[in-house]
């Protein structure tokens, strides 16, 4: 089995991360893998923006926790934005039939790639569906300069994982139908 196999079917949603920050050059592969997923018509509509303040992280994770219902259960964890030291956030231009695909297609890039190089990932649906819903969430939007024009199609942490994540259930049968 090649190493990008390896990468792709040894990678895990990671929970809780290292506080250290992923080295400059780490980071730089893993954008570049963005960069090079397949856009519709090579429109490459995306523009990422990298967060690694913690300020900038904790506001985001209390701007979604102020607006948004608590999960239901007991036991919490650590949010996810508490112990990642890195957050990308995929924004596209408005316009195409493609955005979403073409972003979404570079998120699983990135993931892909920190996985091959030993870095934990875990997408973060609640940044994309409801942070620029809230007039904070708008306003770090602007801050971070990013135009009207650009829409979130996708978010991850990015870290060093902290412990091991936990046993991957097999994979469901009977998803694949191949016509000859």
């Amino acid at each position: 089995m090649n190493e990008t196999i390896k990468s792709i079917l040894g990678r895990r949603s990671v929970k809780e991360y290292r506080p250290e920050q992923i080295k400059a050059e780490e980071l730089e592969m893993i954008l570049l893998a963005g960069r090079y997923a397949p856009s519709g018509m090579n429109r490459q509509p995306w523009l990422f923006v990298v967060i690694q303040n913690k300020d900038e992280l904790i506001k985001i994770k209390e701007t979604l926790q102020k607006n948004m219902p608590a999960p239901p259960g007991g036991g919490r964890r650590p949010h996810l934005l508490e112990t990642a030291p890195t957050l990308i956030i995929v924004f596209g231009q408005d316009g195409a039939s493609t955005t979403i695909h073409d972003c979404t297609l570079a998120m699983g890039n990135m993931m892909i790639a920190a996985a091959s190089l030993g870095i934990g990932s875990n997408w973060i649906h609640a940044v994309v569906k409801d942070l620029f819903l809230f007039e904070e969430g708008k306003a770090l939007k602007k801050e971070w300069g990013v135009s009207d024009e650009y829409i979130p199609y996708a978010a991850a942490v990015f870290g060093y994982q902290a412990k091991e994540p936990m046993y991957r259930p097999p994979r469901k049968e009977g998803v694949v139908k191949i016509i000859s």
